[in-house]
């Protein structure tokens, strides 16, 4: 694979039936509505986990792989293998989310998660990352299996999950999250922020791990290392990463402990000095000895977890049997939990007959989903559809009658297509992949309340006279002059999506300054300016758009 590169990200979204449930009504009310969420109406679940994924499309680094595939008792792919971020495949990807819909049938996770694992990544110097959008309906026997198989591939793909609704599998949604390395949320109501939820997640994912990590204890006389060296996973920034070693009997007690690996490409190291622990004998047995019992114990399990999924039919229980007592004698040795010394026991309560009918117990059952009219399935087994969304034929749709408004209601309520139109997020769907902006001033103008010529031209401000002198081509001046404008009112004008835009914003500065470094050719020949100087000139044009934008207002 390609040594360069800024990442590979897969999406994974749910299209089966049961993603065309909403929310409850009352869930969808809230007091304060941000300049991104202001005209949105009722929608269901597929209609959040489609706001998702074109959030993080927009979001996605320059340069990057990335894909989309839909899953239910079909698979469809966007793209038969990843592929690089381009303004071309960006807005193919859009249009092929704004067709998305829940018509793949029920709910099969477990086979498009093999065909991902069994895909060498797209890049050799970063982990693959796997987004899954899905409501979480899906057989406990299923679960079990996905998770011991993300785990098994953890040394490459991380995987990030995102639950919605209030049914979304919990054990599901935060295992996928645990065993690879990643990070769950869930979006119980139509009242949370799912640019929040989502963009949290990406912020974690674009940051780059350490890769290939090994451990060099140098002086220090090392027994066993769990996990063992090929076993490590990548060393992911802000992420906890815990390496246990069981030293002998006879080795130094201090010493320097170094974690190599490669960033980016590049070899890094970093040492750690190892001192003993000044606490009486039997406190530090405790902490360390059962910490490293622990470990043991965890690694021990996993290993047997994927020798039981692998082994014939014929021979696991024997082998599970042989586990147990291996796993039980470690609980004994270090005095710890496990699975194989511990037993759940369930106190059944005798059920009471009802004294009457008014007391008697009520079945509660979730509430059926509004008619939406589907496409139709054939639910007939046959061989899974993996393709090419341009290739994928359109199925006839079943037609259903909407009923009519009443006339007040018609009054009162504008259009569905206004009711749709957010002129902010429109504007954020324009954005290319490279960060940078080549249209939407019009629309900027009518939100600054400013003539568009006047907007255009840069205000007569000092700001638009340096991008003249740093910029020789016009176009460019004109998208880094758009672009800046925007970021500026995303910056002053939607503070409540901070959080969301953030990736947004600093993508396009981003941009801005490589940009501006490009084009300043070889006028720093003595020495170059470094990638925070651009963005300390970017940060003080974006203050000239604002004393520009003030002054002509």
């Amino acid at each position: 694979p390609p040594a360069t590169g800024c990442g590979e990200f897969i999406f994974m979204i749910d299209q089966s039936r049961s993603m065309a449930t909403q929310f409850p009504a009352a869930a969808q009310q809230t007091p304060t509505r941000s300049c991104r969420d202001r005209g949105r109406t009722s929608k269901s679940f597929m209609d959040h986990a489609k706001s998702a994924l074109l959030l993080l499309l927009n979001s996605l680094p320059d340069q990057c792989y990335f894909n989309i595939i839909g899953f239910g008792s079909r698979r469809l792919r966007l793209f038969k293998q990843s592929t690089r971020y381009t303004d071309n495949t960006l807005n193919a990807a859009r249009k092929h989310v704004a067709s998305l819909t829940n018509n793949l049938g029920g709910t099969d996770l477990l086979r498009p998660l093999t065909e991902v694992f069994d895909t060498r990544p797209a890049l050799a110097n970063a982990p693959r990352c796997v987004f899954v959008l899905t409501d979480g309906a899906v057989s406990s026997v299923d679960v079990e299996e996905m998770l011991r198989l993300v785990r098994h591939n953890a040394k490459h793909t991380r995987v990030f999950s995102l639950g919605i609704g209030a049914w979304a599998g919990r054990h599901l949604v935060r295992g996928l999250a645990r065993a690879g390395n990643g990070m769950s949320s869930f979006i119980t109501s139509s009242a949370q922020s799912l640019s929040d939820v989502i963009m949290k997640q990406l912020r974690e994912a674009i940051r780059p791990p350490m890769m290939t990590p090994t451990v060099d204890w140098g002086e220090l006389r090392m027994e066993h290392q769990y996990p063992a060296t090929n076993s490590l996973i990548p060393v992911f920034p802000g992420r906890p990463y815990t390496v246990m070693a069981l030293l002998r009997s006879n080795s130094m007690q201090r010493g320097t402990v170094t974690l190599r690996g490669s960033l980016q490409g590049s070899a890094v190291h970093e040492g750690l000095p190892i001192r003993p622990v000044q606490t009486d004998a039997r406190q530090r047995w405790k902490l360390l000895h059962q910490f490293a019992g622990a470990m043991l114990i965890k690694d021990l399990q996993q290993q047997a977890d994927d020798r039981f999924a692998a082994a014939p039919r014929l021979e696991r229980n024997k082998m599970q049997q042989k586990d147990n007592e291996d796993i039980a004698s470690l609980s004994v040795l270090y005095q710890v939990f496990s699975q194989s010394t511990s037993e759940v026991l369930v106190d059944v309560m005798p059920k009471e007959e009802p004294s009457n009918t008014q007391n008697a117990p009520v079945s509660i059952s979730q509430p059926k989903p509004q008619h939406i009219p589907m496409t139709s399935v054939d639910l007939k087994p046959k061989e899974d559809i993996v393709s090419e969304a341009s290739e994928a034929k359109p199925a006839a749709k079943t037609a259903a009658k909407p009923a009519a408004p009443k006339p007040d209601a018609m009054k009162a309520a504008p259009s569905e297509q206004a009711k749709a139109y957010d002129p902010v997020q429109h504007v954020i769907s324009q954005q290319l992949a490279s960060g940078l902006w080549s249209s939407g001033m019009d629309t900027m103008a009518s939100l600054l309340a400013m003539e568009s010529s006047t907007l255009s031209s840069g205000c007569d401000s000092a700001t638009y006279e340096t991008l003249r002198e740093a910029l020789a081509s016009p176009e460019h001046r004109a998208s880094v002059w758009i672009s800046l404008v925007i970021v500026y009112y995303l910056k002053m004008h939607c503070s409540q999506q901070k959080d969301s835009l953030h990736v947004i914003i600093e993508k396009c500065k981003s941009a801005i300054a490589a940009l501006l470094a490009a084009q300043s050719g070889g006028h720093h020949e003595a020495a170059e300016p470094s990638q925070g100087h651009w963005l300390d000139r970017v940060n003080s044009m974006l203050e000239g758009v604002d004393q520009a934008v003030n002054t002509r207002r």
